[in-house]
């Protein structure tokens, strides 16, 4: 199927599209688990390679912050200091992954990136993913919560709550 949208020019062939994505994903998820089980030490490039996949913005993806923000009421560090508290949040992961129990981990360490909001944008789908990496690397399956994500998405817009 994915040659198909070669084999037609490259016009829009949405199966062939949808194949292509589903291939293009399961290469991903084998290259996730790979780094998630051979993974000696998490790094601030790790986090950010996984931003830059799930945000896809050449201007920002994968680049920390460099203005500060507000997330709702919430106003994470200043832009300067990010770099120093990614290092921390490292630091901390390095020390506590040994000690913490695997749930407490995966929920400190995604409240901690959340909290930190190292990027401009992607934050909280590179947190889920960084929890996920944590999970395969326990032995745990990821947890994948797509469809559910979508229909709360889609029930919040028909009850226009967003």
């Amino acid at each position: 199927m994915a040659f198909d949208l070669i084999r037609h020019g490259g016009q829009n062939d949405r199966a062939a599209e949808e194949h292509l994505r589903q291939l293009q994903e399961g290469i991903y998820q084998s290259a996730f688990k790979y780094d998630a089980l051979y993974c000696d030490i998490l790094t601030p490039q790790f986090i950010y390679a996984k931003n830059s996949r799930v945000y896809r913005d050449p201007r920002d993806a994968g680049r920390l912050r460099t203005c500060n923000v507000s997330v709702g009421d919430h106003i994470p560090v200043d832009y300067r200091l990010v770099p120093l508290k990614m290092a921390e949040l490292i630091e901390w992961f390095t020390k506590q992954e040994q000690h913490l129990g695997v749930i407490q981990l995966v929920a400190e360490m995604h409240y901690r990136l959340v909290y930190l909001h190292p990027f401009r944008n992607g934050n909280g789908r590179c947190a889920r993913l960084l929890g996920n990496f944590v999970l395969v690397r326990k032995g745990f399956k990821p947890i994948i919560l797509r469809e559910r994500m979508l229909n709360c998405k889609q029930n919040a817009k028909i009850t226009n709550v967003i």
